[in-house]
C-alpha cells in the first residue's frame, strides 16, 4: 500500500497493480478505527482541502461513507 494524491503517481500506481489510498481515504480510515470522531474528521477534510485540491465528489463520498458507518 502506498500514499499517493498526485493524479500522475495514481496512474502508475494502478498500471503497475500497486495498492494506494490518498490522503483523505486515510482520514476516513482513521475516523473508522475510532482515531477521530467525526467532527474532527470534518476539521482534518477542511484543512486538507487549503492545502491539496480536493474534489467535492471526494469530499462528499468520504463525509458519506463516515456518516453511514457512524449510523
Amino acid at each position: 500500500m502506498v500514499l499517493l494524491d498526485d493524479k500522475e503517481a495514481r496512474i502508475v500506481a494502478q498500471a503497475k497493480a500497486v495498492e494506494y489510498m490518498g490522503t483523505a481515504g486515510v482520514l476516513l480510515e482513521a475516523f473508522l478505527r475510532q482515531a477521530l470522531d467525526f467532527g474532527g474528521l470534518e476539521a482534518a477534510i477542511e484543512n486538507l482541502s487549503r492545502v491539496i485540491w480536493l474534489s467535492p465528489d471526494v469530499v462528499f463520498e468520504i463525509l458519506r461513507r463516515a456518516r453511514e458507518a457512524r449510523g
